[in-house]
């Protein structure tokens, strides 16, 4: 399992920080060989690697990168792109911090993921079992 989480903006800490209200910290974690499934944020980030080591694809309009990321590695995506990560790992958990800029309204960010909504995991409801079963090298339950 991975978990994406955008934090509070810093002003609700203090309005001594409005000169970075539009800026948010994004907190990505994913367990050991695990996948975060596609989706897209509405404002630009940087990230960077704190722990682990993954893969990162990013599609943006007319062009799709994969990197194989590790810790201390930084990386930026563009806002709008398409992305989706990989935990290589099958031991340790990747952890990868950010700064999030929204371009749209001051600190406020969406994430939008192509399948499952607010509730990602019921992306693998598309699949057949035995698809599932067979990707993530499983028996039935």
């Amino acid at each position: 399992h991975g978990d994406l989480r955008i934090l509070e903006k810093f002003t609700q800490r203090s309005q001594l920080l409005q000169g970075i209200e539009k800026i948010r910290v994004a907190v990505l974690e994913l367990e050991p060989h695990t996948f975060l499934i596609p989706h897209h944020c509405d404002g630009e980030i940087i990230f960077v690697v704190v722990r682990g080591q993954g893969t990162i694809s990013i599609a943006e309009q007319d062009d799709k990168n994969s990197f194989n990321l590790e810790k201390g590695d930084v990386f930026r995506v563009p806002a709008g792109s398409i992305i989706y990560l990989i935990n290589r790992d099958k031991e340790e958990k990747f952890f990868v911090y950010g700064l999030a800029k929204s371009i749209n309204a001051p600190g406020k960010l969406h994430e939008y993921f192509s399948a499952g909504a607010e509730n990602p995991e019921s992306f693998y409801r598309a699949f057949s079992s035995d698809i599932v079963e067979s990707a993530f090298n499983v028996s039935p339950a």
